[in-house]
Parts: structure tokens; C-alpha cells; sequence
């Protein structure tokens, strides 16, 4: 079997014994708790699609690894692992032979096969479907169902990253085979959970798949609140109505979390990518001066220590430095606001009136209701501003903000990109071939050079060999700069110590929580 070149990235596991003042009872953390056996969790913003033909966001990605599995799952490191494969082979480069799980079945009793991978393959790869995955399976040529528990796939070039790409969910061939059909609230999967209802800006309900092929949950029923405020969020989880949250205390809050006997927290250096991103068709931003001007104006230690309490490290790529391909060696821009108005001034982006408040231009920054992301988006509108940028802040509900950025709708704006383990991401994400709906090139990036090295890189399977090419593609999107990289936060879980055994990785996965169990008093 194939094995990827592993990144070191830690594995927090979470298995702390109640105290007499953490229990009040199974079930209920204190007066007022959930008096059953549900787990309830905390999200600050919605899922916005649980079809996994077609998710990207993170709390979406999230619920999924606990309600679908691909042919492979993604390890702790994001190393690819047997799932719905248990093996496979490649008798040459252009072609794998997956052995599937035998007795396997969805969560509505129907039999899991080869033809199911087939078919949710086919829908992905169907332009009219639209699936955001569909770039990462281009290379695809044929899926051939040799018998129900042998799969075949043939591509047209060598492509490393394939194996990564086939942890999406699979689905039934008969909810998969009608490319119309789009699965938002919840498709059928074999995960040791199931979807039973899903009500946008509420809450999604979770119940043990009766037909899992695995050891049943522990916790048979889960429940995902969708808390936006994050004071609402810190209340609830106080009074122990929210059992668990992930990213979704406020770092001045920590401090406060850390004195209470009833919660525990667990941290863990954390895969993901801070970055605000520069929409190209923009003619002003176009301008290469005018994007480093931006990034020599922000101030990111000042923010890092000032609004996420230190629990974050400066970035200065997409790839995090846990990753195996990432290499620090790359241009960065230091707060230097002198040199940001000498690069406006290049530009042709004269200040008017020197110190006064008439601005060079001005820009329209998008982010998320989310009160820290909105703080951040406020330290970034007066950094600018000192360097003569106007900005004004567009914030709004996280469904719409994410629509905005995947359409393209922006000038600028701030996001994260979760769970960054695969360096083809630098292809997926900038690649002039990856603009939506192929890909995530949200920016309309194109830079022919970066086409090429990304190219290369995905038709060579030995890590050591791929190394060199990826450094050279981070030197060059470093220095062209379609994103100003702002940082890697810190995962931070605040849960109530009455439960055992959720593991916390660099994903941020929920994944454990099908292992995970309540301490009994």
C-alpha cells in the first residue's frame, strides 16, 4: 500500500477524570444541563452544505467525518488511510486498484458497493453538477466496477495528490446517479452517525447509524448548536447547556475558562491558514505595489498578541510549518508602513493631502458577523488607513459572506483555510485552471509559472522529489502575493471534563468523537 511522507502534528487526547464538582449526574454537567444522553456541541457559524459532493467550509467538513466516509480518511497529519478501501495497489502510475470493505451498508440499510463509489465519483467529475471537487479529480479517465468490492481507476497522467482527493463521502448510487439532485440537508453515508434533521441558523441533529459497520457510538445522539455570538456561545457552555467548543471562545476568555473545575481545555498547533484575500479583476489590485503595500501596512504581531492572546504564529505561506512541504525560505513583508506609502506612491496611488483624511482609494473588505473576526477586520481598516487606504467593513451572516467569496464578490476580505495537509492546495487554491466552480482560485490568480510547477509536482509520487518544486512554487506565490498570509491560530477545545477521549489534531477533526464516551459519576 502506498504511504504518503508523513508531517508532524500532534495528537491531543482528552481523557480527564470528573471531579465531585465537574458531575451532577449522566448527562447533566450542572443545574440546568441537558438531562440525556446527548452531546452538544457549539459552532459559530452554519454548515452550508452536507452533501459531500460539494462541501468545503469547516463546519460543514466537520459534521461530515462523523456521516461520511470516502474510499480513504484522512489521519491525524492528514496522511491518507484505509476507509471504505481497505487496500489498494497501483500496478503502474497511471492506474489504482482498490479492495473495498465487504458488509458494508449506508444508513438506510442499503448494501455499500463498488458501483456507489462510481457513481458519486461520476457526479463530482459532471461539470453541470458543479462540485468544487471536481478539479482534484480532473485526471481522472475511467472507474471500472470489476466485481462489487474491486474498484479500478485509470487517469491519464501520474497524480499524487489522488489518494487525498478520494476521502470524499460516498453516497448511494441511487441518490448519486440524478446529477440534479443536490443533497444540502444531509446525504445517506455509512459513518457511524446519520443526519436526522438539519434547520439552517439552529441546529443540526445527529443520531448513531444503526448500520455502522464499526463499534456503535457511546454517545448514540449528537447535537450541533449553531451559536454566531460568541458570548452566547461562552454562557452556554458555562452553564453546561454546550458541552463543547472548538475555536469558538474568545482568547481574552481563556484565562477565565482556565479557572473553572467543570471544563477542560486542549490545545494543539492547528493546520489552518489565516489570510486576506485580494480579488485580481480588481484594476487596483492588480497592482502588485498595491498588494505589498497592504501587507507591509498590517501590523500582524500586534494583532496576534493583542486580539488572539498569542495563540497564533505569523504565517508566511498557505502551507502551515508542521507541513512536510513547507519551506519559511520565502519573501515576507514586515509592518513598515513608510514602505507601504512609497509603494502606493509608485503606483500612482498619491495621498491628497498628506496627513488628512482624504484617502489614496478606497476598498470594500467583506468578513463574518463573528465578533473576533469583525474586531480583526476593525484592526486591519485603521492599519490601512494610516497609509492612506479607505476600507469599509461589509460584515455579514457566514452564508452569505462564504456565497460572496466563492462568487467572487469582494475586493478584499479575511478567511481561513482549514486542515491545509495536502501541498497540491497550493494548486486548488491559485492555479489559473482552479477558478470556481474547478477549484477555489477565488482571487482569479494566473501566473503561468505557478501553473507549471503545480503541475509538475502532481505527476510525481515521491514526496522527496515533489519538495524542491513546491518550494519554488511558495517563493513565487510569496512573491507575487495573491494573498497577504496573516497566520496559523492555535486549535483551542473548551469541553466539560465528564467527557473521555476526543482526540484533538491539527484538522480539527470531530471524528474522534464517534470513540468518545461520558464519565459516569
Amino acid at each position: 500500500m502506498p504511504r504518503a511522507r508523513r508531517w508532524v502534528a500532534g495528537c491531543v487526547a482528552v481523557a480527564l477524570a470528573a471531579s465531585a464538582a465537574g458531575c451532577r449526574g449522566k448527562g447533566s454537567d450542572r443545574a440546568g444541563g441537558a438531562a440525556d444522553d446527548r452531546l452538544v456541541i457549539g459552532l459559530e457559524s452554519d454548515p452550508t452544505n452536507l452533501d459531500p459532493r460539494l462541501s468545503t467550509d469547516a463546519a460543514s467538513s466537520r459534521i461530515l467525518d462523523l456521516v461520511c466516509e470516502g474510499l480513504v480518511r484522512l489521519g491525524a497529519d492528514g496522511s491518507p488511510e484505509p476507509a471504505l478501501a481497505t487496500s489498494w495497489e497501483t500496478p503502474d502510475e497511471h492506474t489504482y486498484v482498490f479492495h473495498l470493505a465487504t458488509g458494508v451498508k449506508f444508513s438506510d440499510g442499503t448494501p455499500f458497493g463498488a458501483a456507489d463509489v462510481k457513481a458519486t465519483l461520476e457526479a463530482i467529475l459532471d461539470p453541470a453538477f458543479a462540485s468544487p471537487h471536481r478539479g482534484a479529480l480532473a485526471h481522472l479517465r475511467s472507474i471500472e466496477v470489476r466485481d462489487p468490492a474491486t474498484l479500478a481507476l485509470s487517469l491519464d497522467a501520474p497524480y499524487a495528490p489522488l489518494l487525498t482527493a478520494l476521502a470524499v463521502g460516498v453516497i448511494p448510487a441511487g441518490e448519486a446517479a440524478d446529477h440534479t439532485r443536490k443533497l444540502a440537508d444531509g446525504a445517506t453515508c455509512t459513518g457511524p452517525y446519520q443526519v436526522r434533521s438539519f434547520l439552517p441558523g439552529d441546529r443540526v441533529a445527529l443520531a448513531a447509524n444503526p448500520n455502522y459497520r464499526g463499534p456503535a457510538p457511546a454517545i448514540p445522539r449528537i447535537e450541533i448548536k449553531i451559536l454566531t455570538d460568541e458570548a452566547t456561545r461562552s454562557l452556554e457552555l458555562r452553564k453546561g447547556s454546550v458541552h463543547f467548543l472548538l475555536n469558538g471562545v474568545a482568547p481574552d476568555r481563556i484565562a477565565e475558562i482556565e479557572g473553572d473545575p467543570n471544563l477542560a481545555i486542549a490545545r494543539t498547533p492547528s493546520a489552518n491558514t489565516t489570510y486576506l484575500g485580494f480579488n485580481l479583476a480588481d484594476p487596483t489590485l492588480a497592482d502588485l505595489r498595491v498588494r505589498r503595500a497592504v501587507a507591509h501596512a498590517i501590523d500582524r504581531e500586534s494583532i496576534v498578541r493583542n486580539l488572539l492572546g498569542g495563540h497564533a504564529v505569523l504565517a508566511s505561506g498557505l502551507l502551515p510549518p508542521s507541513n512536510w512541504a513547507h519551506d519559511g525560505d520565502v519573501p515576507t513583508y514586515a509592518y513598515d508602513p513608510a514602505a507601504a506609502r512609497k509603494l502606493l506612491d509608485e503606483a500612482g496611488k498619491a495621498d491628497p493631502d498628506g496627513d488628512g483624511p482624504a484617502t489614496r482609494f478606497a476598498l470594500v473588505h467583506k468578513t463574518s458577523e463573528d465578533k473576533l473576526r469583525r474586531r480583526i477586520a476593525e484592526v486591519l481598516q485603521s492599519q490601512l488607513a494610516a497609509v492612506g487606504i479607505g476600507v469599509s467593513i461589509q460584515a455579514s451572516e457566514w452564508g452569505t459572506f462564504f456565497d460572496d467569496v466563492k462568487r467572487g464578490n469582494f475586493q478584499t476580505f479575511t478567511l481561513q483555510w482549514v486542515g491545509v495537509t495536502e501541498p497540491d492546495m497550493l494548486d486548488t487554491v491559485f492555479s489559473s485552471k482552479k477558478m470556481p466552480p474547478a477549484g477555489a482560485n477565488r482571487g482569479r490568480f494566473s501566473e503561468p509559472r505557478l501553473d507549471v510547477l503545480t503541475e509538475r509536482a502532481q505527476t510525481i509520487l515521491d514526496p522527496a522529489a515533489r519538495k524542491p518544486i513546491y518550494d519554488d512554487a511558495q517563493k513565487l506565490v510569496a512573491e507575487e502575493l495573491p494573498y497577504v498570509f496573516l497566520w496559523h491560530e492555535e486549535h483551542i477545545a473548551v469541553m466539560t471534563k465528564r467527557l473521555q477521549g476526543f482526540e484533538l489534531d491539527a484538522r480539527g477533526s470531530f471524528a474522534s468523537f464517534a470513540k468518545a464516551r461520558w464519565i459516569n459519576p
